[in-house]
């Protein structure tokens, strides 16, 4: 478990996220304001996401066509790359564009 999360709670802090989960997105399991979230999105093409990211993990901006059969598909052009530290975006430039419902994964290096 990570260092400060409870080895018996799956949830130490009780926001959106398992401490599994902000493991993998490098946010603070004991701090119920750190998740992996998107922070803003424009709506008008190209669609943009916006997230914080981390140096230590890697992102894909996944987008989908129908969200009843669950099938994302990495956009091309937008990764998987390496985190900024800070404030990150990616954009669906693509024609036609690969959503119009869009996520981030983050995943380990």
């Amino acid at each position: 478990y990570v260092t400060g999360t409870s080895p018996v709670n799956s949830n130490t802090d009780g926001d959106r996220a398992s401490d599994y989960e902000e493991m993998i997105a490098d946010t603070d399991g004991t701090n119920s304001n750190s998740y992996f979230h998107v922070t803003s999105i424009t709506h008008d093409s190209p669609v943009s996401v916006y997230f914080d990211s981390s140096t230590g993990r890697v992102y894909a901006m996944q987008g989908a066509t129908n969200l009843v059969e669950g099938a994302w598909t990495n956009v091309p052009g937008t990764g998987p790359r390496a985190g900024v530290g800070a404030a990150d975006s990616m954009t669906d430039t693509n024609e036609p564009p690969a959503g119009p419902f869009y996520r981030v994964k983050v995943q380990l290096p």
